[in-house]
Parts: C-alpha cells; sequence; structure tokens
C-alpha cells in the first residue's frame, strides 16, 4: 500500500470528517462544561487556591503516566518559565523516572519562552 502525502491527506474526505466531527465534539463538551456553574465555581477555586498557595511559597507538584506525564512536565516547566508575562518562575516540579527527562522539559519551556518573545516583540 503506497503512503499518501500530506496534501493527499489533507484534501482526503475521510480525513476531513473525522476532523470535522473531532473539533465539533471538542466544541460541544467545552460548551456543555462552560455551561455548568458548578464546574466553573470549582475550577475558579482550584486557581484560586492553587495561585494563594504559590503566592505563599508553595509548590506545585504533578504528575502521570505515559502522556500526562508528558503534559506534567510541560506544565512544571511553563510555571517556571514567564512565557508572555513577565514575572517571576514559580515553584513548579513534575518528578521525572531520571533528571535528565526533567532538565528537557524545563530547558524547553524556556527555550519556547524566549522564541515567542522575540517573534512578538515589536521591531523598531
Amino acid at each position: 500500500m503506497e503512503q499518501k502525502t500530506l496534501t493527499e491527506m489533507a484534501v482526503d474526505e475521510g480525513n476531513r470528517e473525522w476532523l470535522t466531527g473531532y473539533l465539533t465534539g471538542s466544541d460541544i463538551a467545552m460548551r456543555a462544561f462552560c455551561a455548568d456553574a458548578t464546574t466553573v465555581t470549582l475550577m475558579l477555586a482550584m486557581g484560586e487556591h492553587t495561585a494563594t498557595r504559590l503566592a505563599a511559597g508553595g509548590k506545585l507538584s504533578m504528575c502521570g503516566t505515559g502522556g500526562s506525564a508528558a503534559d506534567a512536565h510541560h506544565i512544571a516547566g511553563e510555571f517556571t518559565s514567564r512565557l508572555m508575562h513577565d514575572r517571576e518562575p514559580m515553584a513548579a516540579l513534575a518528578p521525572a523516572q531520571t533528571p535528565i527527562i526533567q532538565q528537557i522539559h524545563i530547558v524547553a519551556a524556556h527555550a519556547v519562552c524566549a522564541v515567542v518573545e522575540r517573534i512578538l516583540r515589536p521591531r523598531a
């Protein structure tokens, strides 16, 4: 079986139908989430609690397995870098099986911040 090019995959109606269905489903789920006042209130309270704890010197610890572990490392890197807001790094940690994995995620998050800043910086 011959492998399709990216262009062929992009115009393939089956792929287009799958993607449209996936995005529509995501939109429906997000709208339902936002319409649920209890869920929104809980999420805001969690954010407030996290911000209060971090401001008081607390540390955000995250973990996961597989893809969730990768997400945890990415989020920890976002907290320790400043991304698009000029602020001090926040204490966040996502333990890794090996220290080098943790360092790679942190360095990657800081590198992305530098690239985004350079792209968005007004040119003289």
